[in-house]
């Protein structure tokens, strides 16, 4: 709902409003942060206020403590403007190491704003035994949130396989994993009988378990030109 009206900048804004109060700014969160005492912050780069305060209080408890900044998704596409390009600026001036998920994200924002970056992608155990059992139907499985125009492709894909096994003896099923809440039409879209499930969220240790026993796993991004530059 929030990605489908465009409501994540009134959002951000109102957060950024609530966190300027610095109400959260107490004796017990420096007993927290002094008691924890963490060496390191690991974040997500965000376009956002609340997140540069958040860092720079921390800072101001921790001098010694060092942040690390992992940009993820191009935040600078989605939100750009001199304001919230300023916002990424001190933000990450303010990490003593950067990291970028893909090369072409690196160059970017090592243009954009003049600093060291080093690729940090995603790993993967290749130690896990092959599967030798052949499952009659095969499964693809998809785990993640329904945001930015995924939850369309998802739906195609459904309506390709419901189209793919009327047509052929090699059955295959699209399993839906995802803690996003979604409205009843999208729900029904991914439930086709005999071609789709969406199976709502679970505990990280039966996800695992779940991609490990899958005959394909699915990485989706939405077709969109405007979606695919937010998370591109």
């Amino acid at each position: 709902f929030i990605h489908k009206y465009k409501l994540n900048r009134i959002l951000y804004f109102v957060e950024d409003m609530l966190f300027a109060t610095k109400k959260w700014d107490n004796k017990n969160f420096k007993k927290f942060l002094i008691d924890f005492n963490p060496d390191i912050i690991f974040s997500f780069a965000k376009a956002s206020k609340t997140h540069l305060l958040f860092i720079n209080t921390i800072k101001k408890y921790l001098p010694d403590c060092r942040y690390v900044a992992f940009i993820v998704d191009d935040i600078y596409a989605s939100f750009n403007s001199a304001g919230y390009k300023k916002i990424i600026k001190r933000q990450l001036e303010q990490a003593s190491k950067i990291y970028a998920i893909t090369p072409s994200l690196k160059d970017k924002y090592k243009e954009l704003f003049n600093v060291k970056i080093d690729v940090l992608t995603k790993g993967c155990d290749f130690s896990l035994p092959i599967m030798k059992k052949q499952n009659p139907v095969k499964t693809i499985v998809y785990a993640g949130n329904l945001l930015y125009g995924r939850e369309k492709t998802l739906i195609k894909l459904a309506q390709e396989i419901k189209l793919h096994n009327e047509k052929s003896h090699n059955k295959l099923l699209l399993k839906i994993y995802s803690p996003t809440v979604v409205d009843d039409s999208i729900k029904n879209a991914m439930n086709i009988v005999g071609a789709s499930e969406f199976l709502g969220p679970k505990p990280y240790g039966e996800i695992v378990e779940i991609l490990n026993s899958a005959d394909v796993v699915l990485h989706v991004e939405s077709f969109d030109e405007e979606q695919q530059k937010v998370v591109k």
